[in-house]
């Protein structure tokens, strides 16, 4: 979550609870649609999963958004609830190409 230090808003809309050490496979709307125009036309019509095959920490994502976007944002850091998945990285190997 973020909170902003200028007018003391709570902004938790699309941010999950994470104690920033969680990891994700995060990819760009840009790479997503490059690798769909490459499978059509490759005429590949089943893609089963697209990512950078690398893990990220969540932590380290929101300090590089709040600095690129630069934002007068604090990350609210909460222990990852029980269901959680704390690591998950794409497996590219059956994209078929």
């Amino acid at each position: 979550m973020l909170h902003s230090s200028n007018n003391n808003k709570r902004i938790d809309r699309h941010v999950k609870p994470s104690d920033g050490n969680q990891t994700g496979d995060f990819i760009s709307v840009d790479d997503v649609v490059n690798v769909i125009l490459f499978a059509a036309e490759a005429e590949i019509f089943l893609l089963r999963c697209v990512g950078t095959e690398i893990g990220t920490k969540v932590g380290y994502l929101a300090q590089m958004m709040i600095g690129i976007f630069n934002l007068n944002f604090e990350p609210i850091l909460a222990q990852p609830r029980h269901a959680d998945i704390l690591h998950s990285v794409a497996d590219t190997n059956r994209l078929g190409c």
